[in-house]
């Protein structure tokens, strides 16, 4: 447990306010609860006890923080399932780090049109196409689920049409109506 030491005061300030979910059984359990007034230590042993069997990475681009999930993937049981969600837009390092240990990434692609990635996100999609291909060749496309939202005043069904047509053979395909909270359309 020293490494969680090491990273304690780092997950503590960054990590707080992101949420960890897990999901078993139609079960949603939020391990930041587990966190309120503990160690990092005693938080990860109370959600070991709380008998979750799969662990899934959400909010924010989780892979900007490879190196701590990495951490977190060796300290839980190997029989938990874990997923990761992400975008796939960071250095193919970040991605190619967590490889031996993620079970499913869930990859929420946004659009493959550059110009509606950009709008949407306000960042270019130029890493994506790469890192989706290249995962997909390393762990097969059955370990991917390749999100494609229908996201109001941005893409329209022709643009996920495309998208669908680029990515299909890469993984397992999801369209689905993209919730857009606190924006006025």
């Amino acid at each position: 447990m020293s490494i969680i030491k090491e990273y304690e005061e780092k997950f503590i300030s960054a990590y707080c306010r992101l949420e960890y979910e897990t999901w078993y059984q139609g079960y949603k359990d939020d391990v930041s609860k587990y966190l309120k007034g503990n160690s990092v230590c005693d938080a990860l042993d109370k959600f070991i006890e709380s008998n979750t069997k799969d662990i899934i990475k959400v909010s924010g681009e989780p892979l900007l923080n490879a190196e701590y999930i990495k951490e977190v993937c060796d300290l839980v049981p190997l029989q938990w399932k874990k997923r990761i969600e992400t975008s796939l837009n960071v250095k193919w390092d970040k991605i190619e780090l967590l490889l031996p240990y993620i079970d499913q990434w869930i990859i929420d692609i946004k659009d493959s049109n550059t110009e509606i990635y950009k709008n949407y996100t306000g960042t270019d999609n130029l890493k994506v196409y790469d890192n989706v291909l290249r995962l997909s060749h390393k762990t097969g496309k059955e370990k991917l689920l390749i999100r494609i939202p229908k996201i109001p005043n941005y893409n329209t069904e022709k643009n996920i049409q495309e998208s669908v047509k680029l990515y299909y053979n890469l993984g397992n395909i999801d369209i689905f109506n993209y919730k857009i909270l606190n924006r006025n359309y």
